[in-house]
């Protein structure tokens, strides 16, 4: 839990080194953990991010390369910390994108007005002319909203969307899609 409740100095950039990173979260919950362990354990999370970043599912790639070539900014938004975001140069998705901002490097985090507004910024794009597509987490699709987007859900990665919480973050949308591709139509 430790991971998800108590995350604001990561995700603010507060902590930027790897291994203070790891520390972070494992000492609230094993206090006298090694620092070897502690190492170990941030190469083994940066491992799992580059992995997860170097194998985006083809269907995504196609979709975004697409609405891009479409003449379409895109940017993302992405609350993360330094490990998280340690692979993106690297990844295919970082090409699709015209702007990312992640949340370790603005010092904002979602749902918070002034991340989407560092997006907006970015792109130079106003905001009644963006749409926000995300799962619904961190209240994120109400964030953009009061940003002034219009949001989407994606059902497409969430494995119960028929759940209470995902009903919440349903009602918080102005539109919902299945599957990533029909941003296409």
């Amino acid at each position: 839990m430790a991971v998800f409740n108590d995350f604001e100095d990561r995700l603010r950039g507060r902590i930027t080194d790897p291994t203070s990173v790891i520390r972070d979260i494992v000492c609230k919950l094993l206090p006298d953990v090694s620092r070897e362990k502690t190492e170990h354990a941030a190469r083994i999370r940066t491992g799992q991010f580059e992995t997860a970043l170097s194998n985006v599912r083809p269907h995504v790639l196609e979709t975004v390369a697409a609405i891009r070539s479409g003449g379409k900014k895109l940017g993302l938004v992405s609350n993360a910390d330094a490990i998280e975001i340690a692979s993106w140069p690297r990844s295919q998705l970082a090409a699709c994108f015209n702007s990312a901002v992640f949340s370790c490097a603005v010092g904002y985090i979602k749902p918070e007005r002034e991340i989407y507004l560092s997006v907006l910024a970015e792109l130079g794009v106003p905001a009644k002319r963006c749409l926000f597509v995300g799962d619904g987490g961190n209240d994120e699709l109400a964030g953009a909203r009061s940003a002034g987007m219009d949001a989407a859900i994606t059902l497409e990665f969430i494995p119960e969307p028929d759940s209470e919480v995902i009903k919440r973050r349903r009602a918080q949308a102005n539109f919902e899609i299945s599957h990533i591709s029909e941003l296409l139509t």
